[in-house]
């Protein structure tokens, strides 16, 4: 994203994006990690210390949160590009009887239903008796690139727009089952 790496400090996880149409290879990839701040307290999503959280001034611990720092789609499945279609694509037909591909946000939320699980057999709770299930996936969206349609159409809500037209934006995570808490 705008030709920089993600931050190894926030102890990246990746999914490869692979349509079942198309065997050969994956045509993306989305990669979340923990967010670069360790708090936050404005907006619709507020994140702290687990003392933030007991006094109320934080939603959720900041272990309970995972930024989804990069999504990225080859060119040939992107508008224009030989693959973008119906044949190879989930999408949509609109009222104009135009087809837009819904990839991006399909591939988000099959991420979102699996990433608190997968994402912490990974990278284990550093601190097992504070609270460590994912709740929360946060995103960002530069508002002079790109309009913030993907995370719309994904099921995430805007918590908030900073000073710059960077918006914040956030949606709940796959909630752990027993076996994947035992695990």
């Amino acid at each position: 994203y705008l030709h920089t790496p993600v931050d190894s400090r926030c102890s990246p996880f990746a999914y490869l994006i692979e349509l079942e149409r198309d065997p050969a290879g994956p045509v993306g990839c989305l990669i979340f990690g923990r967010p670069e701040a360790t708090r936050c307290y404005d907006g619709g999503l507020t994140y702290g210390s687990l003392a933030d959280v007991e006094r109320g001034r934080a939603q959720y611990d900041r272990w309970e949160v995972l930024n989804l720092a990069r999504v990225y789609l080859l060119p040939s499945v992107q508008a224009g590009g030989k693959r973008y279609n119906s044949h190879y694509l989930p999408g949509y037909t609109d009222r104009r009887g135009v087809w837009h591909s819904t990839l991006a946000s399909s591939a988000i939320q099959q991420a979102l239903a699996s990433i608190g699980a997968d994402y912490l057999l990974q990278r284990p709770p550093c601190f097992p008796d504070e609270p460590y299930e994912i709740k929360v996936v946060l995103s960002y969206c530069d508002t002079t690139r790109h309009k913030g349609t993907i995370y719309r159409a994904a099921g995430f809500a805007l918590a908030r727009t900073n000073e710059r037209g960077i918006e914040t934006w956030y949606t709940g995570a796959g909630a752990l089952s027993s076996y994947e808490r035992d695990m």
